[in-house]
């Protein structure tokens, strides 16, 4: 210590050589000492000056750390509400994140004394190594995919593919995130990186309405994929998704994806005939007329709405059905009905008498006095078609008709006065 200048009393001047009044305090705190080495021994003074700076706490030895670890150095605040940081990087704040190597050290002013305290450290920052970028990718199903990840270390790098250590390069087939993790054997820093794999399938694309096609004779059917594809080639040269076919045969289809992954699958069509149905006839005990269209389709409609195979009908007329086939191909079929009024039936009964009716084969004619004129008979079937025609001269007659069919019929006596009925069943 050297005394500044010569006082009376006690107000001595002292400064420290190192300038320690000019720099660390301005405002005094009194501290009373014995001092030694003084230039006027044996005379006491009062001295003053800073006790020391705020208590902070010491980062301790030098630190080697990875750039990826975010290392941040943290200034103590000394008990202290608002004290001052200064940072030898020119920083004000409590806490200075660090990305190079180098020497850091920090002040902690108490504002109130100006009083300080420092603390410093030497800090190592290693780089994490570096490798080429990992990409998102997408393969065709059967196919494999190779990563390359070559990186720089300042040891010999080591490659850890989904947990296992293998080596730059990484082949794989399925699907999934690949996740590299690159470690520097020489100072343990590592980088992190990964990427989706995508495997496209090359199943058979999915054809609409079917692989087995069954087409009606003179209809046409749309043969089309269901999904879209980048590019289509068909079998017989087109090049769209979907086809009109009218023949029989193979209709075959290969696709691309946009990520150019191929596959195909292929159609059978089949020309079905439209179904010739028919329809026979029978009479019923009420003489009104059964029409039945064949067995074996799947479904019927007549013109009268029924969609049952078979109808009665007491009107004599047109009718129709149209049936469908397993295979959903249509066929329609026409018949002409005959049907007997049954008011007509009694009235013609008391103009004529046959017997026995039923009949197996011959039958016996009678005519009233009234209609002894010379007459014609015919027989006539439910669908109009005369079967039998003979000349009948007197009032009685015997009529052989084992040649006709069994069935429901009509006989018809025809004269000048006009025409009399008779419905017969011929067993």
């Amino acid at each position: 210590w050297t005394r500044d200048s010569v006082g009376g009393g006690l107000h001595f001047k002292w400064h420290n050589v190192g300038g320690g009044f000019g720099t660390s305090c301005s405002t005094f705190q009194t501290m009373t000492t014995c001092v030694a080495s003084i230039q006027e021994p044996g005379t006491g003074f009062v001295i003053y000056g800073c006790e020391g700076g705020p208590t902070i706490t010491s980062w301790g030895a030098d630190t080697t750390v990875c750039l990826s670890d975010s290392l941040v150095l943290t200034a103590g605040n000394g008990g202290l509400g608002s004290p001052i940081y200064n940072w030898n990087t020119g920083d004000s704040n409590q806490t200075l994140k660090i990305y190079e190597s180098g020497f850091y050290n920090v002040s902690v002013t108490d504002p109130n004394t100006n009083c300080y305290s420092t603390s410093c450290v030497n800090v190592t920052v290693n780089i994490n190594p570096t490798a080429t970028s990992l990409n998102d990718d997408t393969i065709c199903q059967g196919h494999t995919k190779t990563y390359n990840a070559f990186a720089n270390c300042g040891g010999a790098c080591i490659y850890v593919w989904d947990g296992d250590t293998g080596s730059v390069f990484y082949t794989t087939d399925s699907a999934g995130y690949r996740v590299l993790r690159i470690i520097d054997g020489d100072n343990g820093c590592s980088s992190l990186d990964s990427a989706w794999l995508e495997v496209e399938s090359t199943d058979p694309p999915e054809l609409t309405p079917g692989l087995e096609i069954d087409i009606c004779e003179g209809d046409t059917e749309y043969l089309a994929t269901v999904d879209a594809y980048a590019t289509y080639s068909w079998s017989n040269g087109e090049s769209t998704q979907g086809i009109f076919i009218t023949d029989s045969g193979d209709y075959a289809v290969t696709v691309t994806t946009p990520n150019g992954c191929v596959s195909n699958d292929t159609a059978s069509v089949n020309i079905r005939p439209a179904p010739e149905p028919s329809i026979a006839t029978n009479v019923t005990g009420s003489w009104k007329t059964r029409l039945k269209a064949d067995e074996g389709y799947q479904t019927y409609l007549w013109s009268n709405g029924d969609d049952e195979s078979a109808i009665t009908v007491g009107t004599s007329g047109t009718y129709t059905v149209t049936v469908t086939d397993e295979f959903g191909c249509e066929g329609i079929a026409t018949i002409y009905a005959n049907v007997i009024p049954s008011g007509i039936l009694e009235h013609q009964s008391e103009e004529l008498h046959i017997y026995p009716n039923p009949t197996s084969g011959n039958l016996t004619i009678e005519k009233n006095v009234r209609t002894l004129n010379e007459s014609f008979i015919e027989i006539v079937d439910v669908s109009g078609r005369i079967v039998h025609q003979e000349k009948f001269s007197s009032s009685m007659m015997q009529l052989d008709i084992k040649a006709i069919p069994s069935g429901y019929y009509l006989l018809k006596v025809k004269d000048d006065e006009g025409v009399i009925t008779s419905p017969i069943l011929k067993n």
